[in-house]
């Protein structure tokens, strides 16, 4: 919203309306709890993230695998701080990661990561944000069920993570 509010409606079983309640709301938008100050919203399978004007991120929603980067895997139903992240300039969430670019140029990824999709060269969940090795210089991200790809300063692309339906571009 102009006010800089998140509105979000439909179901929210798993929490990823984030009005506190865990119930669906239908057709008819409810006011995300506690969060103002939003310029950019990301939402992947049943969680969403905002990153808001002073560079922190707040994620809530469904937690199996971390992607809420609160060092937890608790379902919540209102936005939590994504632990340790600051200065964050962009933000983007797959299925059940998600991803954000610091103002420095680094990479920071947390949640489910059985492909890989986190970029850190494992395939263990990260309950916290965990920056990518040796990769800087993203200026815009964006993620799927189990990959993730990053436009370059030089406007080129590059993805990693599950790439079985040709994803990652790399034929």
């Amino acid at each position: 919203m102009r006010d800089g509010t998140v509105r979000c409606w439909g179901q929210g079983n798993e929490g990823q309306l984030g009005n506190n309640l865990g119930t669906n709301s239908g057709n008819t938008p409810v006011t995300v709890s506690n969060l103002n100050n939003v310029m950019q919203l990301a939402c992947g399978h049943s969680h969403c993230c905002a990153r808001r004007s002073d560079g922190t991120v707040w994620c809530w929603g469904r937690n199996s695998s971390g992607q809420l980067g609160d060092e937890t895997t608790t379902q919540r139903n209102a936005p939590v701080r994504v632990a340790y992240l600051t200065n964050v300039v962009h933000i983007a969430t797959g299925h059940n990661h998600s991803c954000a670019i610091r103002q420095n140029g680094t990479t920071w990824c947390w949640g489910a990561n059985g492909s890989g999709q986190l970029g850190d060269g494992f395939t263990t969940n990260q309950l916290r944000a965990t920056q990518m090795p040796n990769f800087l210089g993203a200026t815009m991200l964006t993620a799927g069920e189990g990959h993730t790809c990053a436009r370059m300063g030089d406007n080129t692309v590059r993805c990693w993570g599950r790439g079985t339906e040709g994803q990652l571009g790399n034929n």
